[in-house]
């Protein structure tokens, strides 16, 4: 995600769509995580 966001950075939005199951809110546990350092990253750039 963080490499897709420095390819296109005129994308300001993501919305994913994530099954309410173990790995679905694994899933989301992790991108919340991600979310501060993908932030951070972005704005290095």
């Amino acid at each position: 995600m963080e490499q897709f966001l420095r390819d296109f950075p005129e994308v300001n939005s993501i919305v994913l769509h994530l099954d309410n199951d173990r790995a679905g809110r694994l899933a989301t546990k992790t991108i919340q995580n991600m979310s501060g350092i993908l932030h951070q990253s972005m704005e290095k750039m």
